[in-house]
């Protein structure tokens, strides 16, 4: 199944200029994390009631991919990784977000329209298509692995995973959330789960 994308590009242009500056909730930083398997450490923002990892996983299992096949993409952006392996592949202590992580992270941002803008980083987005990054979540446009087996989008568009799984007419779907250098909103992606390759952005356990 083609990578689908479900946006909220029809939001007026107008009103999210006048309210990109409006900060909805409380942002704090939370305890440096070192992962245990390599040593890693990742510093998290709480966001609400959620504590998030500032970076996309940076841990490389046997079975990972980095962009164009580059060892300096996997630092830059984090590996890509297909479902079976995302699903399970965050440290003890922590998870890959559902659907419904991601859909508080998006309400807590400013909501699904603007959500896009807050998280991404500052700079490394294509066509000045840059955000202001309101929380530290420095979201990078390290793109993604199609179902082609193609690498698409570096510079362009974030892509996550999440772990739920949904059925459709057409067969089970996984979805995913995206993030492009043109809107300023936060996407679901609908993927088959095992031909895709997407990052892993971890929240913490409850």
């Amino acid at each position: 199944m083609a990578l689908a994308i479900m946006s909220c590009a029809d939001f007026p242009e107008i009103a999210y200029e006048e309210r990109i500056d409006e900060e909805i909730i409380e942002v704090i930083s939370g305890e440096d994390f070192t992962d245990s398997r390599d040593y890693k450490t990742y510093k998290t923002i709480i966001i609400g009631s959620q504590t998030w990892m500032s970076k996309n996983l940076e841990f490389t299992p046997a079975t990972h991919s980095c962009y164009n096949g580059l060892a300096t993409n996997c630092t830059k952006y984090g590996p890509l990784y297909d479902w079976d392996i995302a699903i399970h592949v965050c440290p003890d202590g922590w998870r890959l977000p559902s659907d419904d992580d991601w859909e508080i992270l998006a309400r807590n941002s400013g909501g699904v329209p603007r959500a896009g803008h807050r998280l991404k980083s500052k700079s490394g987005w294509a066509q000045d298509g840059n955000g202001i990054d309101s929380y530290g979540f420095n979201a990078l446009p390290g793109g993604f692995v199609n179902e082609n087996d193609m690498y698409r989008n570096e510079g362009f568009m974030a892509a996550w995973w999440s772990s739920t799984k949904v059925q459709k007419k057409e067969g089970s779907v996984i979805l995913g959330r995206g993030i492009t250098y043109e809107a300023p909103d936060i996407w679901q992606l609908e993927l088959s789960g095992s031909l895709e390759m997407l990052s892993v952005r971890c929240i913490k356990e409850d």
